[in-house]
């Protein structure tokens, strides 16, 4: 996948949606309660570029960008297996790097599309392919070159991907799509399964450009929405898993423009990385559970130092909860991105990074072992 657009990015291959907002069928999005419900369509259209990264993400989805397809086949270091991994997704390829010493490059996986990615307890990787025709969730196994032990078929966009501690899997996106008409929502399949246990479509005018997920330790599912310059981020919730019926709003006493990924983190907390409307600082906001659908106030803020504009809207916490892996543009020479690894929650300088191959783009990111919440 290569980037031809030289515009480069600011948070959120979640805000790859943000333009899907533009969804609408135009940049001004219709005025609706966010408590209000129904399966209100929204017209698919390409958006002009205003927001830098988000646009540029969008443009992939919608097939304005050309990817690049890797030509060497996957492969990956025996000796790598079953260490800490780090795996950051260009759409294609997936590249492994070692966590912890000089974060090695120790394997790749080629023919993904993953626009988000999510590991298991197995260190099984689920790759969220989005190719905005038809899309679909890739799993691979350990050692990972074996091609996918098992794939979850899906809507016209999976955008984001879950799995809980039980082994459901949760993807976030667009469900339907008929013509250029797109019904946002989550489709849910229990361990093992290739068959969708559950579908929730959620509130159309509210959640525009659904993105990302995560579970909690009981099976809970948070989401949220990308953002766009006309109306700020929504973060929802869905309980029940493959019982689940309904998708509920969640406020918050801060607002912020755009949002990428959403994890919940070895307190319990729900975290988000944000940007504001101009980009100047990327952060992840933390909160506690949500009580009567109030997420109330952050307890936690994590600044991510430098133009917010190399930060790529994805993140991954590791497993002893005191480190993240962030999606990161423009990291070394010619605009080559990567991944930067961050103290949590505390943020501030990065402490170790790895780059990828120029004129990528840095999409989804996830680590082995997993952190469970």
């Amino acid at each position: 996948m290569r980037i031809s657009n030289p515009i480069r990015h600011a948070l959120i291959a979640s805000i790859a949606l943000a333009a899907l907002a533009s969804c609408g069928g135009s940049s001004q999005m219709a005025s609706m309660p966010l408590a209000q419900t129904g399966a209100v369509s929204q017209s698919v259209q390409a958006p002009a570029f205003q927001n830098g990264r988000f646009h540029n993400i969008l443009a992939m989805h919608s097939g304005i960008v050309s990817r690049q397809r890797v030509t060497t086949p996957s492969f990956m270091d025996p000796r790598a297996v079953g260490k800490p991994l780090l795996f950051v997704s260009y759409g294609d390829p997936i590249d492994i790097y070692l966590q912890g010493g000089k974060n090695k490059l120790v394997g790749q996986i080629a023919g993904a599309d993953g626009v988000d990615l999510a590991t298991d307890t197995a260190g099984n990787l689920y790759s969220a392919n989005e190719t905005y025709s038809t899309s679909s969730v890739t799993v691979y196994a350990p050692p990972y070159t074996n091609g996918p032990k098992l794939t979850l078929p899906g809507g016209t966009g999976f955008f984001g991907v879950a799995v809980s501690r039980q082994g459901t899997v949760a993807v976030a996106g667009c469900t339907i799509q008929s013509g250029s008409q797109c019904e946002w929502g989550v489709v849910f399949y229990a361990a093992g399964s290739t068959t969708p246990c559950a579908t929730v479509l959620v509130d159309q005018a509210a959640f525009v450009a659904l993105n990302y997920a995560a579970f909690d330790g009981k099976e809970n599912l948070y989401i949220d929405t990308a953002g766009s310059s006309t109306q700020a981020a929504v973060i929802g919730k869905i309980d029940g898993a493959c019982h689940a019926k309904k998708a509920m709003t969640l406020t918050t006493t801060n607002t912020f423009q755009y949002a990428g990924s959403i994890k919940v983190s070895k307190a319990g907390r729900i975290a988000i990385l944000t940007a504001p409307s101009d980009f100047s600082v990327a952060t992840i906001y933390s909160y506690d559970l949500p009580k009567g659908g109030r997420l109330g106030s952050p307890v936690a803020t994590t600044p991510l130092p430098g133009a917010a504009s190399s930060y790529a809207g994805t993140f991954a916490i590791q497993a002893g909860g005191r480190r993240i892996w962030v999606g990161q543009e423009n990291v070394g020479p010619s605009s080559t991105p990567g991944a930067s690894e961050f103290a949590y929650p505390t943020g501030g300088a990065p402490e170790q990074t790895v780059m990828g191959t120029p004129g990528t783009l840095t999409v989804g990111i996830a680590v082995t072992p997993p952190l469970v919440p």
